[in-house]
Formats: structure tokens, sequence, C-alpha cells
């Protein structure tokens, strides 16, 4: 899908820098080290973070991207640092409005869970002397914002890859009012494999429909009142390709014409109005489309197909990964289950070990006992008061020879060759019958 863009050179004013202090309870990170504890943390927890890259001087755009990033993860965290490697010499980077008392303010407000607001020293430790490593995006110099500026989109592809790693968000929001900054970074992200998820959301705007932004409140007052015609050029250019103009150069030449010749700036100072580009580009890859192409129906529909697609997809696999997180989650709390059911029945076992051990210490008439099983006990209880046990009915020979059979030896053999366990039982309680006999005996 093709995006409209516009922009204008504007007059400004210049904010002085305020002090720097902290606000209570909403977590406050100045540091590299300090961003990755508290990402730690969160590993540990399985939270799903959040990340709102700005530039401070926050508004209610800001603020709407924060809070979806509250809603939709675990926790949500905004860096506010004013990236020098994104301005030109001879810009703003001075001058750029920096409010971060107020800004920390706003996020505590919106519940919003952390705040990074690294120096430029913390970002870059040889600032001001030129960085060594960049991410430099192809073409990115070549068309509308980046053309004006060139170095721009390098400053940005370089911070936010800075910024992605230090802080390693699950999702990462953007406005859509910088189209080509989402363009730029969605392809870098995927480009570069980061596990990261763009996520861009509409553009907030004023109520005459100018879109949000922290260099508004540098505006003159002149200024401020000829910029909501930048958002009418654009409207003018959406409803031409609503109403059937499909051609990309009658398009921009009517937003070109509402930029200068409309109304509200026809009489404007060109000192303090001046259209710097109209660029119709292509939504996947920024670039210009050619003069003379047209932006089918049928192009766009595919394309908007094809970005629904993508997202089902995604968001299918991001089910899928929570699934697999649960279980294993599940897995885990059995296995610790199972461990600590384990720990118990050894535990008991231990104990029981160490009182029989003790009872079986008692006394050299309790040592020379053996253990024997129900069944003896059965057979014992059994017995009639002749002294004689109750044979039951079914008994076998072996049986027989067992209990008529006074010599232990002979009755195990016995026992052992029919294989029975209770014979063996019924051995061994004679024995300790002959045993018991015999010390009652020596007593005597």
């Amino acid at each position: 899908m093709a995006f409209f863009r516009a922009r204008t050179a504007l007059n400004t004013l210049k904010h002085s820098r305020p002090v720097w202090e902290s606000v209570r309870e909403i977590h406050i990170l100045r540091t590299i080290t300090e961003v990755r504890q508290w990402r730690q943390e969160r590993f540990r927890n399985k939270e799903k973070v959040g990340f709102v890259p700005t530039m401070g001087a926050l508004h209610q755009g800001h603020i709407a991207l924060a809070k979806r990033a509250q809603e939709e993860c675990d926790v949500s965290i905004v860096s506010i640092f004013v990236n020098p490697t994104q301005f030109r010499a001879g810009e703003d980077y001075e001058t750029y409005p920096r409010t971060l008392d107020k800004d920390i303010a706003l996020l505590d407000a919106a519940q919003i869970t952390a705040v990074f607001a690294p120096t430029a020293h913390e970002m870059y430790p040889n600032y001001p002397a030129p960085f060594g490593t960049y991410v430099d995006p192809v073409d990115g110099d070549k068309v509308a914002e980046g053309e004006i500026r060139p170095g721009h989109f390098r400053g940005v592809a370089t911070v936010c890859t800075k910024l992605f790693n230090i802080i390693q968000p699950c999702r990462s929001y953007f406005g859509q009012k910088d189209g080509l900054q989402c363009i730029v970074l969605k392809r870098m992200v995927n480009d570069l494999n980061m596990n990261t998820k763009v996520v861009i959301c509409p553009t907030i705007r004023e109520p005459d429909g100018l879109a949000m932004s922290s260099r508004n409140v540098r505006l003159t007052p002149e200024s401020r009142a000829l910029a909501p015609t930048i958002f009418e050029a654009l409207t003018v250019g959406e409803k031409l390709w609503n109403s059937g103009v499909h051609d990309v150069e009658e398009i921009r030449k009517a937003v070109q014409a509402h930029l200068t010749s409309s109304e509200r700036v026809k009489d404007a100072n060109p000192e303090v109005w001046r259209p710097e580009y109209v660029s119709i580009a292509d939504g996947r890859t920024g670039l210009n489309l050619a003069p003379g192409s047209k932006i089918t129906p049928f192009e766009v529909i595919k394309r908007v197909r094809d970005a629904a697609i993508a997202k089902q997809k995604a968001e299918e696999d991001e089910e899928l990964a929570a699934k697999a997180a649960a279980e294993e989650a599940e897995q885990t709390a059995r296995r610790l289950k199972k461990r600590e059911e384990e720990e118990a029945i050894r535990q008991r076992k231990e104990a029981a070990s160490k009182s029989n051990g003790s009872s079986n210490g008692s006394s050299t008439h309790e040592r020379k006992l053996p253990c024997f099983t129900a069944d003896a006990a059965a057979n014992q209880a059994a017995t009639s008061t002749s002294g004689q046990p109750q044979r039951p009915a079914s008994q076998s020979a072996e049986e027989e020879a067992v209990d008529d059979d006074t010599d232990v030896a002979a009755m195990l053999a016995v026992a052992v060759r029919a294989g029975s366990v209770r014979l063996i039982d019924n051995v061994l309680l004679k024995y300790s019958k002959q045993q018991l006999q015999t010390e009652e005996a020596e007593k005597d």
C-alpha cells in the first residue's frame, strides 16, 4: 500500500533543558547495567516486555503507545533519549525539547513499569567522538526525509539496534506518523533477525488534524496556525484515490498544490512556510513510486490481504509460543512436585528405619525375632487352645510337612521347593517359636 508524506520547514522557538530529578515509584533506570538487571528479573518471571522508544518531550501520542504496550504485555518500558547520531550538524539537537521530570510523571500516571533515561555518554562512551559502528539502511538517504536529512535513518537504525539489544523487548511500538521510519525499522528487524515484533500504531492528532509531535511545542504562533495544512493536503490525496484517481503523479500534484496555494497558506511568509517534499511511496520499501505508475485497487487489496495473513500467522505463532511456555511451566511444576513427593517418601523411610533400628536394639530377645507376614500372623491367631494350629481345608501336603516337621532346615527345604512365600513365612514363625522356647529354657 502506498503512503503519503509531506513536510514543511517551520520557524521554531528555543527551549532550555530542565534539571534531572527522579520521581517516585516507577522504575527509573539510568545505565545499561541497571536495564539488564531489570530485564533479567523479567526473564526469570517469564514476563512479556513491551517497549516504546522516544526522545522525550512526551505527548498523548507517546502515552497512547505506552498504554498499548502495557495492555498487550506484562510489563512496559519507555526509553527517553535524544539521540545525537540522527541529527546533522546545524540541526536542533541542542535545542530539542527536554522535559524529563514531566515525562516521567506522565508515564507514572499511566502506570508504565519502567523508564530508561541514559545520557549520551552512556549510549556512546566516546561521545562526542564519532561512533565506530553503524547500522546503515540501504537507500535510507534516497527518499523523502532521508533525502533531506542524509544520515538520519542511519542514526535511527543504529540507536534502535542498541536499544533492542539492551532491553530485548518482545514487542516494540512506533507511531504511524513516522511512516518511513516504520518501514526502515521493520525491514531492519526482519533482515537482522532481531527478536522483537515491531507494532505500528495509528497517528494521534490534535483537534485541528496536526499530528502530535514533540517539536510542535517549538512552533511559533504563526507556524502553528499554518501547520494543519499538512494534514489537509494528505486528505486531498486520500480523497482523490478513493474517488478512483490512481495515477501517482496526479495525486502528488494535487497534494503539492494544496500545500502551496490553499486559503490558509497562500499569503504565508516563505521564510515561515515552504514545502520540502511530497512523497507517494511503496509501503513495503519506502521508495517513491515512479511518475506515471498507478496505485491499482487490486494491488492495494492484495497487499492488505498479505498483511492480514502475516498478522494472523504472527498471532498464531505467538499463541503457540505462549502455549508451549505454559506446557513447559506445567511440566516443570509436575517435576518439582514429583521431587517433593520422592523426598517426602525418602524422609519417611529414613525416619522409619531409624525408629526400627532403635526398637530392635532394645533387647537381645527382640533382636532374635525375625519379621513375619500377615499370613503367618493369621496362622498364629488360628492356633487352638491345645497349642496346635488349625489347618485350613485347602492345606497342601507341603504345608502339612512344614507343620509337622520340627527340623527348621528340612522345613525350609520343603518351602523353597514349593516356591511358596506362605510356607517360608510359616518356617520363620516356627523358627521364632523355637527360639523363644530355647531362651525361656535357658532362663529357667
